[in-house]
């Protein structure tokens, strides 16, 4: 498992190897799901570019990363839970196991 350290509102984890830091809103290292919350200030140029090398670097470790805008975290909760639900699921599964 990733060294994490959880900070006020985000977590930081060493990829493998001791590879860069990487950084998400909110997540559960032990099953490898970083979740984002996605606010306005990610559209800006500097941002949007350390979000997509951040992100590349969270699949490149085994990641799996849930993005989420405040559209969806105020309008559609349910969906957004359910979504989470469902990669923790997926993560829970032993490997080689077929969905039905």
């Amino acid at each position: 498992m990733p060294a994490c350290h959880r900070r006020r509102h985000s977590t930081t984890c060493t990829t493998p190897g001791g590879g860069s830091s990487v950084g998400w809103t909110s997540g559960i290292p032990r099953l490898r799901i970083a979740i984002e919350y996605e606010g306005d200030h990610h559209r800006e140029r500097a941002h949007f570019r350390q979000d997509v090398a951040r992100l590349n670097d969270l699949r490149a470790a085994g990641w799996v990363v849930l993005r989420f805008t405040a559209d969806d975290v105020l309008r559609h909760p349910a969906r957004v839970v359910a979504q989470v639900a469902q990669a923790i699921r997926e993560r829970l599964q032993p490997p080689g196991h077929q969905r039905r």
